[in-house]
C-alpha cells in the first residue's frame, strides 16, 4: 500500500460513484448475513446502512422527489418495517421484505441518485455524510 500524497489533515477526494458502490456492497453483505442467519450482525449492518440512507441519501434526493409521498416515503416506511422485524421475534417476513426492498433500491433509487446527484453529493454519501 502506497502512502498518501495528501498533506496531513487534508481530505482525500472520493470517487463520485463510491457512495452508490458502498451502499450496493452493503446490500451484498446483508444478503450473505441473511443467508447465514447471523441476525445480530445483520441488524448492526442494516441500522448503519439505513441511517446513511435516511440522513444523507434521502435528503439529497429531496430536491428531485417528494419525501412525504411517493418512492422516498415508501422506502422510509419499509425501513421502519425492516427495523421492526429485526427487533421482534417474527423473522418469517424479514427475508422476503429485505430482499424486495434492496432490489427496489438497486434497480430504481441508486441509478436515479447516480444520474441526478452531483459528484460532491455522491462522495458525501460514500463517507456517510461526514464531509
Amino acid at each position: 500500500m502506497q502512502p498518501s500524497l495528501q498533506p496531513p489533515g487534508t481530505a482525500v477526494a472520493l470517487s463520485p460513484r463510491v457512495g452508490i458502490e458502498k451502499l450496493t456492497k452493503e446490500h451484498v453483505e446483508a444478503r450473505a448475513l441473511l443467508a447465514s442467519g447471523d441476525r445480530e450482525a445483520l441488524a448492526s449492518l442494516l441500522r448503519k446502512h439505513i441511517r446513511v440512507e435516511e440522513d444523507v441519501l434521502i435528503p439529497l434526493l429531496a430536491g428531485h422527489l417528494p419525501t412525504n409521498t411517493g418512492p422516498l416515503a415508501v422506502l422510509v416506511r419499509e425501513h421502519r418495517t425492516i427495523l421492526g422485524l429485526l427487533a421482534g421475534q417474527d423473522t418469517s417476513r424479514l427475508g422476503d421484505m429485505l430482499l424486495a426492498h434492496m432490489a427496489k433500491e438497486e434497480e430504481l433509487v441508486y441509478p436515479f441518485a447516480a444520474a441526478r446527484l452531483t459528484a460532491e453529493d455522491l462522495a458525501r454519501l460514500g463517507d456517510g455524510g461526514r464531509s
